[in-house]
């Protein structure tokens, strides 16, 4: 889950204030030296404990700035904490507005994120609730030249708006305040908060954090935000079972709670520490599910009681075969407790098996019936992983599988199930390399490598016509026809710019190119090919 950090940069930042220190009775610091201190505890268990993902830092006055994109050199980001700089004052509105533009042009709207702003905790100079019919309108006293006039909450993607103040919870500016901030958290959730003005809260869409005490410090800034870093990147520590074998895993991301609010219902499941492995799969028969979340499982090393417990278990054993001779504890004992790297693990085993058989694993990850699969997937061609992809809760969450209750090992499967799985061999249109143009370099990309060909001409005739048409059903099928025409018309200035020493042959097939593209469109216009054009240069 990426995180961004936003940093009220405003003048109010560099206010001086007492520290609660006993070494250090008389000491005065600006605010701006306690969110870098706090920052920089928070990057430091991020480093530690959720090292996979990716943080971002963003500072905001009346305008913000990015100062570090998505990365995960948290050196980087401590590096440019220590280069800010102090400016007017505080918009949290448009602040929240360069949060929305940022995720939606890095992410897109399907990526879940923690946004953590950190201010002085005094908004009610610049905000305040106005009581409207709907409950949720926030207007400004002060006038803001600003370009979206949408408000940007709740934010398009998931999201926790996590508020941290850095006064004490008695100030009372801060408690004039409490109210502007438990609202947009409230309009972030969209949901409704029965107690909107209790401090340190978790509500569904994110929390008000204050360093406790009546006085700050930089012990209690530091411990408000380990507090906020443990509830939520604490990593996801339990074990995988497949019958007598097990072995202790770690999932990144952390695996939270399902949640899901249909119509006449409100679906709630819970993650387990054990996941239990009920059968394995064909990937063919699993084909392409819908998937709550992804999760990487790494292997943990045994622990000392644990290896114990499963060395006594071995000696004692009455079944071990006579052909291996009596199992000395000590040695085994020894051998088990070797190092990570020599350590004999379970899930090294299951990736293994997994990736060279083609097969997933169907497993149970929480209650009540919550179920994922365990696959093995490839980042390049080199490296490959052990994936877990949660489903939606409920046993039926496979349309066309039967219910997942029924599936497990074939000596311990009460239920039958006679109805065989039939798969349609047949492939998927979204399997066949569609186009997608997240990104306008990508758009970008596929029109520079038609021009590319289209200046090898007539060497490169049969790619420049085959990624001609592909762009082109692709822009038919999105409805993009502005991009036809200016595809038209650069294939056209390409044309007149070809050198005296070009083939003749590239010009007829540009301009030929060109007619085709320009032709009226029909109802089956996107079942018609553009082909090269047949010259005397072809016979």
């Amino acid at each position: 889950m990426p995180t961004i950090i936003l940093l009220d940069v405003s003048l109010s930042m560099c206010r001086m204030v007492p520290l609660n220190d006993n070494n250090n009775d008389n000491q005065m610091t600006q605010l701006k030296s306690l969110a870098i201190h706090g920052l920089n505890a928070l990057l430091d268990y991020e480093s530690q404990n959720a090292r996979l993902e990716f943080t971002s830092l963003m500072v905001f006055s009346s305008l913000w700035q990015i100062l570090s994109k998505f990365t995960r050199d948290y050196d980087q980001l401590k590096a440019a904490l220590h280069s800010i700089e102090l400016f007017d004052k505080t918009s949290f509105v448009n602040a929240l507005r360069g949060v929305k533009n940022m995720v939606l042009e890095e992410w897109g709207s399907e990526m879940a994120c923690n946004v953590i702003l950190v201010t002085d905790g005094n908004a009610a100079i610049n905000a305040h609730l106005m009581n409207s019919s709907n409950g949720n309108k926030i207007e400004e006293s002060t006038d803001e030249d600003t370009d979206d006039p949408v408000f940007p909450l709740p934010f398009p993607f998931p999201a926790k708006l996590h508020i941290v103040c850095l006064t004490t919870i008695n100030d009372n500016s801060f408690q004039k305040s409490l109210p502007f901030f438990a609202k947009l958290i409230e309009l972030n959730s969209n949901d409704s908060i029965k107690e909107p003005f209790l401090v340190n809260h978790l509500y569904s869409g994110g929390q008000v954090w204050v360093p406790e005490g009546n006085q700050l410090s930089y012990k209690s800034v530091q411990n408000v935000f380990n507090k906020l870093a443990e509830s939520n990147y604490r990593s996801f520590k339990g074990r995988l079972y497949c019958g007598m074998l097990s072995s202790p895993i770690s999932l990144y991301p952390s695996l939270d709670s399902y949640i899901q609010i249909r119509d006449f219902e409100t679906i709630k499941a819970e993650p387990s520490e054990d996941i239990s492995i009920c059968g394995f799969m064909d990937i063919a028969e699993v084909s392409s599910p819908p998937v709550h979340s992804r999760h990487l499982v790494l292997p943990l090393q045994e622990s000392k009681e644990e290896v114990r417990k499963t060395a006594t278990a071995m000696v004692s054993n009455p079944n071990n075969p006579s052909d291996c001779g009596p199992i000395d504890f000590e040695d085994l004992l020894t051998s088990m407790c070797a190092d990570e790297g020599r350590q004999p693990s379970f899930t090294v085993l299951l990736h293994g098996s997994l990736k060279v058989e083609g097969m997933v694993a169907i497993c149970q990850v929480g209650t009540p019936n919550w179920y994922g699969m365990l696959y093995s997937w490839a980042d390049n061609k080199k490296k490959s992983n052990l994936m877990l992809s949660t489903f939606k809760c409920g046993a039926e969450s496979i349309p066309w599988l039967t219910n997942l209750k029924s599936y497990g090992f074939p000596s311990i499967n009460i239920q039958k199930t006679p109805q065989e799985i039939n798969v349609i061999n047949e492939k998927k249109s979204f399997s066949q390399g569609c186009v997608v143009w997240l990104k306008q370099a990508f758009l970008q990309s596929d029109i520079q490598k038609i021009l590319r060909h289209a200046r090898k001409l007539p060497e490169k005739t049969a790619h420049f016509y085959k990624e001609l048409n592909r762009l082109r059903r692709a822009a038919l099928s999105f409805g993009f026809y502005a991009l036809i025409e200016g595809l038209a018309s650069i294939l056209e200035r390409e044309c007149r710019m070809l050198p005296g020493t070009a083939h003749p042959e590239a010009a007829l097939q540009l301009t030929h190119a060109v007619s085709c593209l320009r032709q009226p469109r029909d109802a089956d216009c996107y079942n018609q090919c553009i082909t090269p054009l047949e010259t005397n240069f072809n016979k």
